[in-house]
């Protein structure tokens, strides 16, 4: 394990999504780095920081900004090396993080980017999206997926509000079998026109998986995992490489 190494996780947006984002990484570890004991874990800073609504509306954004600033300024000041979004919407403030970052030489590891890479590999063409109001509105993915050639597909206008309710619902823990219902319906049609659902609020991994639905979709959270992990033990090989040659 490597003493100076930390990667910090701005969270809160929602806490289950977090949550959500903690397990993906403790059992990656496991599964793909073969960490058995305590001490090989990544040491993990997390600042779930209750951030002002816009998920549905932009309303509130300049108040949001500057907690969400101020969170990630608490955690480099923590001395986290390498730094996450564990939110596809707070991710619209990007460009502000990242340059946070940069001035630091902390290590921004971007859901968005992460996301784009991996539906590059493999070979999609087509992605549709489930999101927040605020994240489908945005040109988030929509810049990051035209990138890679790849064409993104969003549900109905007149469907956002609804997503916005259920994901809202799911932070409060109030999922109805309405809820339910609806999203197995969303899902589907998205699924039908293109090659693979993309789940672009970390709500919709949590719901995606408390519904069992079977089908494969691209969970954001779960590919933000597995990328801080290979930053974070990259950099941990490339320094014990160096300790061990000086």
């Amino acid at each position: 394990m490597n003493n100076e190494l930390c990667i910090g996780i701005l969270g809160g947006v929602g806490p289950q999504a977090t949550q959500y984002v903690y397990e993906k990484i403790c059992a990656f570890a496991q599964s793909k780095y073969g960490v058995s004991e305590n001490d090989a874990f990544p040491r993990i800073l997390i600042l779930s920081e209750p951030v002002t609504d816009f998920i549905s509306s932009k309303e509130r954004f300049p108040e949001a900004r500057k907690q969400v600033l101020s969170a990630v300024e608490r955690l480099i000041q923590a001395n986290v090396t390498h730094l996450a979004i564990a939110s596809n919407t707070v991710h619209l403030l990007s460009d502000d993080i990242e340059a946070l970052c940069k001035n630091h030489s902390v290590v921004f590891v971007s859901m968005i980017s992460a996301v784009a890479d991996h539906c590059a590999r493999k070979g999609y063409k087509i992605v549709g999206i489930l999101g927040s109001p605020v994240t489908l509105r945005s040109q988030l993915y929509d810049n990051a997926l035209s990138a890679k050639e790849i064409d993104l597909k969003k549900p109905n206008e007149s469907d956002y509000s609804e997503l916005g309710c259920i994901i809202k619902r799911v932070i409060a823990g109030k999922v109805t079998p309405a809820d339910a219902t609806f999203f197995k319906k969303m899902y589907s049609e998205c699924a039908r026109s293109s090659d693979a659902v993309l789940l672009g609020c970390t709500e919709l991994p949590v719901l995606h998986t408390q519904l069992q639905i079977g089908t494969y979709a691209i969970d954001s959270s779960s590919i933000l995992a597995k990328a801080l992990l290979k930053h974070y033990y990259s950099t941990e090989k490339s320094q014990n490489t160096k300790e061990h040659t000086s």
